[in-house]
């Protein structure tokens, strides 16, 4: 994008190069993950970690047993 820049006395003068922001926004929902045929032994709690447009979201730990059930939202935004 360009600007028109006027100087002082009026005069027209090269345009020059602006920057524009953008902004990305996604609103994401885990309600459950399956995987057939997969086991988990029983030890410790798993949790569901999320990264995406640089930021990383984090689920509450939950039992080891699919599917696993979360039901949580996330909001991921980025400015550039």
């Amino acid at each position: 994008m360009f600007a028109l820049c006027i100087n002082e006395n009026g005069n027209r003068m090269y345009p020059i190069a602006t920057t524009v922001s953008q902004r990305f926004k996604e609103f994401l929902t885990v309600y459950q993950v399956s995987s057939t045929g997969t086991y988990l032994p029983e030890r410790d709690a798993v949790y569901l970690r999320i990264s995406l447009f640089g930021r990383v979201g984090r689920t509450c730990a939950v039992r080891p047993d699919f599917p696993l059930r979360f039901y949580e939202s996330f909001h991921f935004e980025k400015v550039s």
